[in-house]
């Protein structure tokens, strides 16, 4: 990933941001103070290359400016930034996480207003309290990133607190534009609450997105190999979607009758296994 547009180069911004917009070019400023701990793995990372201009150089309404356009064109670009950037600093062998441990503690007594630093910290926290804790305070000095409420849902639901892990995933809902991963991690959440009929109701929220997103993509007259390979990813993801929610009721719940009807739109999208499955539990 390449991120091509103006940051500012101050170490520690101060300013909580109220828009997404802001929210994108203060992570882009804190990507410069913590480039020493990306450094040991972004060439084995999906992060290849960052673009800064130096504050002096920008007027301040240009990178809100570049902003707004880069989330126009990638509207969860925030979010998959954060991800990205995350997934790079949290691989690595054992010892390689504990330099970055180190390093991060010792940047953020210093710059305690980086919440991307405590996004990474809480990565490689193996205590979950210490993990919710962390991931806590990037939330207080930025609230406008679903990636950060998706990972404390994860949290919540590890420390067993299932209606804080709703409500992070409520709230991760609002700033995802593809809100398909959310809906699948909140019906998880309600699975494991016993909730059968919000379960039911969010997996079917999941299943729409899908459901939208292919019927947008053949639409398309002429497609290419990569439109052709996005719906046969789609038809998948959608038939395996019917899947779990069918198997959930039929195992978990003991409720085939439900299950039965998940199964059989499970085996239209091509779920092999879903045949198989119906003979055994439909009638």
């Amino acid at each position: 990933m390449a991120l091509l547009f103006s940051a500012c180069s101050s170490p520690s911004p101060s300013t909580t941001p109220i828009t997404k917009e802001a929210a994108l070019v203060r992570i882009t400023e804190q990507l410069a103070a913590l480039s020493p701990v990306l450094k040991q793995t972004l060439e084995h990372s999906p992060v290849r290359r960052f673009h800064y201009v130096d504050k002096s150089e920008v007027s301040e309404a240009k990178p809100l400016e570049e902003a707004a356009l880069t989330l126009s064109e990638s509207p969860d670009l925030l979010n998959t930034l954060t991800e990205t950037t995350l997934i790079a600093v949290s691989t690595g062998s054992t010892p390689d996480k504990a330099i970055r441990i180190d390093q991060l503690k010792a940047l953020l007594q210093t710059h305690p207003n980086l919440d991307l630093g405590w996004l990474w910290l809480s990565s490689l926290q193996q205590d979950y309290t210490q993990a919710e804790a962390s991931l806590s305070k990037a939330i207080a000095l930025n609230g406008q990133v679903g990636y950060y409420y998706r990972r404390r849902a994860l949290l919540y639901s590890l420390l067993k607190n299932y209606s804080a892990a709703e409500r992070d995933s409520q709230q991760a809902l609002k700033l995802y534009h593809d809100r398909t991963k959310v809906y699948s991690e909140l019906a998880d959440t309600y699975a494991m609450m016993e909730d059968d009929q919000r379960f039911a109701e969010t997996s079917d929220l999941r299943l729409a997105e899908l459901q939208s997103q292919l019927a947008r993509i053949e639409k398309t007259n002429q497609r290419d190999w990569m439109q052709q390979d996005s719906i046969r990813r789609l038809r998948e993801e959608i038939g395996y979607g019917h899947l779990s929610k069918a198997m959930h009721f039929i195992e978990r719940r003991n409720q085939p009758a439900i299950g039965c009807v998940d199964l059989a739109k499970a085996a239209t999208y091509g779920v092999e296994e879903a045949t198989a499955l119906q003979k055994r539990y439909c009638r």
